[in-house]
């Protein structure tokens, strides 16, 4: 049979090819799935936390705080534990709007809401991979392009950043989604998979993490133009689309007009998005895993690019195969399918995978440099993560490839050698880099096989002997290119070799978790600076410190933390060093210990004072007044000199503080809680003017007498954007509503007109 000629097979299936053994390697994959997916499942199952490196840091701490004030029915709007206290709502990468997150971390345990939740998105990745593929390629083929992805290193990686990992999971689903209503002429079912696209978006956006928003944002874009090429939708299906992503940035509102509240007072405008850029040579890891992780310069992209050895050999291979393979028709379970969807769907995983990877370039490729000319998305840092979309992209191909192998099983057609020319020219690329290496870094070269460089290519070598048999027309072929896909992610992905640890190995209980929390030589009250940021961090037992988490936005600061004046008058009472870097003291404190230096002579966290000192400068300023009895204002404040006073705390809960003030005259009442313009102050229940005191903190003007004070954190963008994602979700449940009904009367009405069967007598 000619290489160059279409070939069509319309009766059974071809004698060649056992239809058993393709049943076998589709249940195969999908009890390889299973036990893939066991093992980020894990944690859960054994009733442990993960908590390696952000979820230990971040995430699990605030969800701590998080399911404290669900339980006790407080506002979470606000965190007093970090920097200070901060807006955490807007923070981005928490998503406490999500109803996900509210009903897990209502109803259920700490540890049994945080393993559900970090695990979550892998079965829905998976799974919504599959759906999305199956629609292109037969089921076993988008099993393993789901298999390839969802347990990628790139996508393993991100398990620490669980909203992130929770937005790209919304990704295949969302392109299902469009493909599903492109591709029908029913306007009830149309409106109706739109309707779940807007639910989807609002769950993205409420989610958090904007960048792997922006991500999605940018896959759907292409997809979208694939769609006007593959299906040719009616302008309808275009109005509705774009109505349904409006939809679904009002659902996401509230977390949308927070970020922006925080976004503003932040400081991401002094951070170089151009951080974290992919250097060309770092693609030489697509041919070893970890190849130059540990010769990279500062600032460079750190993210593992390895995607497996399949992926790449049978990307390559898809690339060079010359006869339409796209025209073979085939019969298979009583119903026709013609490969051509699947090639062109190929096309677009090649033009979204170049574009995502040069994007990854940062300021290596140029192409990301418009983007940092653009709103929002302009200030987002580490480009190199685009590579999720080359790997995302790769799966793709993975599938498709995987689909024609099978197809050319099936009509007894065999690929010629110079079609299998470059996968095998790879394989001695990576052979040829292996042995460079191997000399040029020979003590690096480790016995571990995640460490040897030989690893990589010796994987690569097998998937091209494995596809070489496929492509022969021998079904163990794909049996062993199946298998070689497990055993490489697996060793190179799901062990996470690139980290020093195991993501789910030798993981604690949350009370073994607790109990590892170090403490000062003595009990004092105060805020810690807290330099080590090892487990558990403070903020998880409620321990209030001066840093938060730099993945986020964080709170612009006026003040120089490192300075003993800006301790003092932020009630800081200690400063933790590292164990694992070297000692950095802020000169003037006391050392008790190794670990712990004491700040002398710390302010309360509120008292009075009678001098108010205008200041444009504050952080230099506040090391030349005298702390106890002068506050720095940023406009004239008329205060009245004299003894002080003093002021109680009457009430707190995150986000509302009640204060007794009893003051000889008209004083200035500071408070060591961070200044933000959505706090609002009422003395003896009379609105008043919330000041900004000390450069960082509240304060606020009292007359001579007994006051009752009370601020409260109220902001306008949660509280407009709580309506707007209510209004948003009724809008769409009523058009899914509507389109459900519309199908039903119609499907009652075809079924109606059906003529009535026959009885055989």
């Amino acid at each position: 049979m000619s290489t160059r000629l279409a070939t069509t097979v319309d009766a059974a299936p071809v004698p060649s090819v056992d239809s058993r053994a393709e049943k076998w390697l589709f249940a195969l994959a999908a009890l390889l799935g299973v036990l893939l997916l066991a093992i980020p499942a894990w944690p859960l199952l054994s009733g442990r936390v993960p908590i390696y490196l952000d979820l230990s840091m971040f995430h699990l701490p605030i969800r701590a705080f998080y399911s404290r004030c669900l339980a006790a029915g407080h506002s979470f709007d606000w965190i007093p534990h970090l920097y200070g206290g901060m807006f955490l709502t807007g923070e981005g990468e928490h998503g406490p709007y999500h109803p996900l997150h509210l009903l897990l971390y209502r109803w259920l345990p700490l540890d049994t809401a945080f393993s559900l939740e970090t695990f979550l998105h892998c079965p829905l990745l998976f799974l919504g991979l599959f759906v999305f593929l199956r629609r292109y390629v037969r089921g076993t083929a988008a099993l393993l392009g789901a298999l390839s992805y969802t347990f990628c290193s790139s996508s393993i990686l991100h398990n620490i950043y669980p909203n992130y990992q929770g937005v790209i999971a919304h990704l295949p689903w969302l392109l299902w989604l469009m493909d599903l209503a492109s591709a029908t002429n029913s306007a009830p079912r149309r409106r109706l998979a739109l309707s779940i696209l807007a639910l989807l978006t609002g769950s993205q956006l409420l989610l958090g993490a904007p960048q792997a928003l922006s991500f999605s944002l940018f896959a759907e874009a292409l997809f979208a133009v694939f769609l006007v090429w593959h299906r040719r939708p009616r302008w309808t299906f275009w109005a509705s689309w774009i109505a349904a992503n409006l939809l679904g940035v009002l659902i996401g509102a509230v977390q949308l007009l927070a970020t922006r509240a925080l976004l503003a007072n932040s400081t991401r405008d002094h951070f170089d998005p151009m951080i974290g850029s992919l250097m060309p040579s770092q693609l030489l890891q697509l041919l070893a895993p970890n190849l130059l992780s540990r010769h990279l310069p500062r600032f460079a992209c750190s993210e593992p690019l390895y995607f497996g050895a399949v992926p790449l050999i049978l990307g390559l291979w898809w690339l060079t195969i010359r006869f339409p393979l796209s025209a073979i028709r085939y019969r298979t379970d009583g119903g026709l399918r013609i490969a051509d969807s699947g090639k062109r769907l190929g096309l677009f995983a090649i033009i979204l995978g170049v574009l995502a990877g040069w994007l990854a370039l940062g300021d290596n490729g140029y192409l990301y440099c418009l983007q940092t000319r653009l709103p929002l998305v302009g200030q987002f840092r580490l480009p190199g993560r685009y590579f999720t979309l080359v790997a995302f992209a790769a799966s793709i191909l993975t599938a498709i490839a995987f689909d024609h192998l099978l197809t050319g099983i099936r009509a007894g057609w065999k690929a010629s050698w110079r079609q299998l020319a470059l996968p095998w020219a790879v394989v001695g690329v990576a052979l040829a880099l292996a042995i460079a290496f191997r000399f040029a870094y020979p003590k690096e070269n480790g016995s571990s096989i995640h460490r040897n460089y030989f690893a990589g290519p010796l994987f690569l070598c097998g998937a091209a002997a494995a596809l070489t048999l496929a492509a022969r027309g021998r079904m163990v072929g794909l049996f062993a290119l199946l298998a070689l896909t497990v055993v490489d992610l697996e060793v190179f992905s799901v062990q996470a070799p690139f980290w020093r640890e195991s993501l789910w190995r030798g993981l604690p209980t949350l009370t073994e978790f607790a109990e590892r929390a170090e403490s000062p030589p003595r009990p004092r009250e105060g805020r810690w600076l807290d330099d080590a940021f090892e487990m558990p961090h403070p903020a998880f037992f409620g321990q209030p410190v001066l840093q938060g988490y730099h993945g986020g936005l964080e709170p612009m600061k006026r003040l120089n933390y490192r300075t003993l004046a800006a301790l003092r008058v932020s009630h800081t009472a200690w400063q933790h060093l590292s164990r694992f870097d070297k000692p950095n003291p802020v000169l003037g404190l006391r050392r008790v210990d190794e670990l712990w230096y004491e700040v002398p002579d710390p302010l309360p966290r509120l008292y009075l004072v009678s001098r108010a000192q205008v200041s444009e400068n504050p952080a230099a300023d506040i090391q030349r007044i005298d702390l106890k009895t002068t506050a720095l204002v940023t406009h004239p404040i008329e205060v009245e000199a004299g003894e002080v006073g003093s002021a109680a705390l009457l009430h707190e809960q995150p986000g509302e503080l009640r204060l007794r003030v009893e003051a000889p005259g008209r004083r200035l009442l500071v408070i060591a809680e961070s200044y933000d313009p959505n706090w609002r102050l009422t003395v003896d229940d009379k609105p008043m003017t919330v000041e900004r005191v000390n450069g960082d903190f509240l304060g606020c003007v009292v007359e001579a007498g007994e006051h009752d004070v009370r601020f409260v954190f109220r902001p306008p963008s949660v509280l407009y954007g709580r309506l707007l994602s209510r209004i948003g979700f009724g809008i769409v449940l009523l058009i899914a509503g509507v389109s459900c009904f519309q199908m039903l009367i119609r499907s009652r009405r075809a079924a109606g007109a059906r003529p009535p069967l026959r009885s055989c007598e």
